[in-house]
Parts: C-alpha cells; structure tokens; sequence
C-alpha cells in the first residue's frame, strides 16, 4: 500500500508499494504551502505508481551483515518478479542460486561475478526480472565467512 508523508516545509515523500520512494519540495513562494504540496503530492504519485508494474510481483530483500530480510520469499508463477537486493551491511555480498538462473533481464544494476553469482557492493543494489517454475529455490551469499547468509524463494 503506499504511503505519503507531508511536512509543514511543504516536502512530500511518497513510497509505493513497489518499494520506489520519492520526494519533492515545493518551492514556489506565491501560494499557501499546501496548495503547493498537495499539487505536488498528486503529481509525485502519478509519477511513481505509473512507475510500478501491477503485473509483476516487485520485492525487497536487504543483505545485512551475515543475514537476507526477509528469508523467507513468496512468488506466483503467474507474473514475473522483480528482485531488488540492496547491500545494507558493510561487506561485499555474492549472491548465488539456482534461482538466478531463470534471470530474464538482470539489468544494469547487476554486477555478474564469476560462476554466475551477483555481487552487490555496500550500499548498491541490484534489481533481477525473474519468471521461474513453481519451486522451493535457495540462495546464498558466498563470500568467505558468510556460510551462515543464507535465504529461500518459494514460488507457488
């Protein structure tokens, strides 16, 4: 569901259901700050729904130090999905599984390491188009020391 926050200094931040966030500050000075933010507000929906694919499943998973959240996924393979890993630990992160595999457009984002496995430095992200089977798929990160850092995708 998305959500929308208005302060009195007229900025709006917008987050979509999708995960994209935004954010617009008004800075014409003619008109009350909430006529202002509230034009601003629609137009920033607009713009960042028009943005998400309602007929993709579009989901969030953060590589903190030595652990995925959430690491437990569930997928429909009646749509696509669209895998965002964002890097919030300290360390690189390689990811690796079977799962990516089924990649149909890993994107620019989406730093390939060797053996097929997406490297993600801190701080990055990488965003992966997927459609895969109906099937209980695993996942990795393979850096040395992060055994442990492991996630599931159940695809139903």
């Amino acid at each position: 569901m998305p959500s929308l926050k208005l302060d009195e200094g007229g900025t709006a931040t917008l987050r979509s259901a999708c995960g994209i966030h935004s954010t617009r500050r008004s800075s014409a000075v003619c008109c009350p700050w909430w006529i202002i933010s509230a034009s601003a507000c629609v137009a920033l929906a607009c713009a960042v729904l028009s943005a998400c694919d309602p007929d993709v499943d579009a989901v969030r998973i953060a590589a903190q130090d030595f652990r995925f959240v959430p690491a437990l996924v569930r997928l429909s393979t009646e749509r696509p999905a669209r895998l965002e890993i964002v890097n919030e630990g300290r360390e690189v992160h390689e990811l690796d599984g079977d799962l990516f595999r089924h990649a149909e457009s890993p994107g620019s984002a989406v730093d390939p390491a060797p053996g097929g496995a997406i490297r993600i430095a801190p701080g990055g992200r990488a965003v992966v188009t997927l459609t895969a089977p109906a099937g209980t798929y695993l996942f990795r990160c393979r850096v040395r020391g992060h055994a442990r850092m492991t996630g599931t995708v159940v695809v139903e």
